[in-house]
């Protein structure tokens, strides 16, 4: 069992916030994700709440990209559509 100073596991933490990401700094600094999920509950549940929060935002964001994209899509090919039944 590995032992972290204080300063480390501080570091790791700013790491987390600043990322938002858990797995991609566990990775980075070789460190179980369960280590650093221990680290944040101890430290304030909040933390993880809000890490949790921010990552489903940005996925969120990214569907909604996807479907205002589709929804483009699809209306430029609604208009195709009508332009070739017109001509009838």
């Amino acid at each position: 069992m590995r032992k972290y100073t204080e300063a480390q596991k501080q570091q790791v933490l700013s790491e987390v916030r600043n990322t938002g990401s858990i797995s991609i700094v566990a990775r980075k600094n070789n460190i179980p994700t369960s280590t650093i999920h221990t680290w944040l509950h101890k430290k304030d549940n909040t933390e993880i709440d809000s890490i949790t929060d921010t990552n489903n935002l940005k996925q969120l964001k990214k569907e909604l990209s996807d479907k205002d994209l589709e929804i483009q899509i699809l209306r430029d090919l609604l208009k195709k559509t009508y332009q070739v039944w017109q001509k009838n």
